[in-house]
């Protein structure tokens, strides 16, 4: 959707996993200048709203994202030292998700061009490239709801909600917790009651817990599957946005006039 709906040469993507500068010269550039910031929440990472805006006296930033689930982002991440040296930004957790068609760990957890509008949106000062680029998004998601799909609740929700019917391990918890499940008092109590009673529990829960969460070779092969689809995404602060076409399912192409 971001190679779309960007202008040419606003958009770089960058397919593997560690983007060493002997294989990948094109970013040595990108990844050596001072304005280059790097979306990942690591504990040195800064808050997004605490970069100065683009300006006059504030150049263009490139925006670094890494595409994958958080586990293959942590990854990526640590194998790629060049990555380290860049300004780590963070979201502040107060977007919801408008990919309601997919389970999100975490209230706040967000899709890779979710994060590149807010990104772009509050660098440039102007929230009609979040309206823009978001669009394609929230006309896939209706689209699928139109023809059965329906939303889902983050993990996290159903959790506190009681709606989570499998057993909820450490493992889970620990999961949930490092994707951000942290945004309050009686959120992080709640989790922790739930560990606890299975830790006071652990023979009677421990058939459960571990049958649920261990993966078997299936799932690691698929897991190594997707791992070979990681993408390393770059793009300028562009603030103007160009045509672009969707796909839907039945692979008949219809124009963004059309799908509106």
């Amino acid at each position: 959707m971001l190679q779309a709906a960007l202008p040419n040469g606003a958009y770089m993507q960058v397919k593997g996993k560690r983007f060493s500068l002997t294989r990948y010269p094109q970013l040595t550039d990108i990844l050596t200048s001072e304005n280059s910031i790097l979306m990942y929440p690591g504990e040195e990472a800064m808050s997004l709203e605490e970069l100065p805006p683009v300006g006059k006296n504030q150049p263009p930033y490139n925006i670094i994202i890494i595409d994958g689930t958080w586990q293959q982002a942590k990854s990526m991440f640590h194998n790629c030292h060049q990555l380290h040296s860049l300004k780590q930004v963070r979201l502040t957790g107060k977007y919801t998700s408008e990919y309601v068609i997919r389970t999100q760990p975490t209230e706040d957890a967000l899709s890779t061009v979710e994060t590149a509008a807010i990104a772009l949106a509050t660098l440039e000062q102007n929230w009609s490239i979040y309206d823009i680029l978001v669009q394609p998004l929230q006309l896939l998601c209706q689209y699928q709801m139109n023809h059965g799909a329906v939303p889902h609740q983050s993990k996290e929700y159903m959790i506190v909600s009681g709606l989570y019917k499998k057993p909820l391990g450490k493992r889970t918890y620990k999961k949930l917790r490092k994707c951000g499940a942290k945004q309050g008092d009686t959120l992080s109590e709640f989790m922790d009651s739930l560990v606890n009673g299975y830790e006071n529990h652990e023979e009677e829960n421990d058939d459960s817990v571990h049958s649920t969460h261990d993966s078997s070779p299936a799932d690691q092969s698929r897991e190594d599957a997707q791992e070979e689809n990681d993408h390393f995404c770059q793009l300028d602060e562009e603030s103007e946005v160009s045509q672009f076409d969707y796909t839907p399912s039945d692979g008949k192409l219809m124009s963004y006039d059309e799908i509106r």
